[in-house]
């Protein structure tokens, strides 16, 4: 399976201890979907299935093999034997372990891995070879973005504002699911993003990643102790 997912680390400078993110290449996966089934969980491979183009079966089944196979080789057991569970708002995690995070990412013929023992983790990758329509996409940027982008010389640059926001979103395990206006992400820099959380949501941290010619990408990480707060405060709500 090595030799069919190409793995580069790209782990920014300044991410605390205990985070790590690799780029996959899946560009020597197709045709080899036979070698990755066998990697993944039963219900991986029924919903691998239910993927129509043979490029989006291979896409899937390739970051999900790497993501069992890091974790695999983290817990000593067998990649398709590691415990991936969904919970309450929809979002993977890691069976037995709340302390090891994990989040993927996939377009084109490339992926991000991320792994974290420093809180919840978020990545995107997009690819950026396109023109894209920021008139449409507005509705989803605050207003700090919108300024951003208006300015933006090039589609790259948008795409770094949308990686960094989708990665935040994901690192909360919330999507789309909120308004997304209400979360503002703009590259402070060329290693970090300024994000400005909306109430009621966890402090978090995002950087721009490196990528191949063509892609954007970025990584988030929600703050784990106001994570768990919250988490506490939605069961007591509940009654749980």
């Amino acid at each position: 399976m090595r030799g069919l997912v190409i793995q580069r680390e790209v782990t920014p400078a300044g991410v605390p201890e205990g985070v790590r993110v690799w780029l996959l290449s899946f560009a020597l996966a197709g045709g080899r979907l036979d070698a990755l089934m066998p990697l993944l969980s039963a219900h991986e491979r029924a919903r691998c299935l239910r993927f129509r183009r043979p490029p989006d079966r291979v896409r899937f089944a390739a970051a999900r093999a790497a993501l069992r196979m890091r974790l695999g080789a983290l817990l000593g057991v067998p990649a398709a034997a590691v415990g991936i569970d969904i919970d309450t708002r929809g979002k993977p995690v890691l069976t037995g372990e709340p302390a090891l995070h994990f989040n993927l990412s996939h377009a084109g013929t490339c992926g991000l891995l991320a792994l974290s023992e420093s809180g919840p983790v978020g990545v995107d990758i997009e690819a950026a070879g396109c023109r894209p329509d920021v008139a449409t996409l507005a509705a989803c940027l605050s207003p700090a973005e919108r300024r951003h982008c208006d300015g933006a010389a090039n589609a790259r640059d948008f795409f770094r504002v949308w990686c960094g926001k989708e990665a935040v979103l994901k690192a909360w395990g919330v999507g789309f699911g909120m308004d997304p206006r209400a979360l503002s992400v703009v590259p402070a820099s060329a290693r970090e993003y300024a994000v400005s959380p909306p109430p009621g949501y966890t402090a978090a941290r995002a950087w721009p990643l490196r990528a191949p010619r063509g892609y954007a990408a970025a990584l988030a990480l929600s703050d784990p102790v106001a994570a768990v707060l919250g988490r506490q405060s939605e069961m007591a709500a509940e009654g749980g």
